[in-house]
């Protein structure tokens, strides 16, 4: 299972230039299960997140 979720804001700077702060939550879950081996892995990462964008 692969879960991606954000909800966040954007301030533009000019048209190319700009600066956002958001709130994210991801989580990967992955179960595998054989007669010789078994695999299970989860990696979660949920907090804030500040990015600068520039587009060209």
């Amino acid at each position: 299972m692969l879960l991606d979720l954000g909800a966040g804001i954007e301030y533009k700077f000019t048209e190319d230039f700009g600066l956002a702060a958001t709130y994210s939550y991801y989580e990967i879950n992955v179960d595998y299960g054989r007669e010789f081996a078994d695999l299970d892995a989860k990696f979660k990462f949920y907090g804030p997140m500040a990015t600068l964008t520039y587009a060209f």
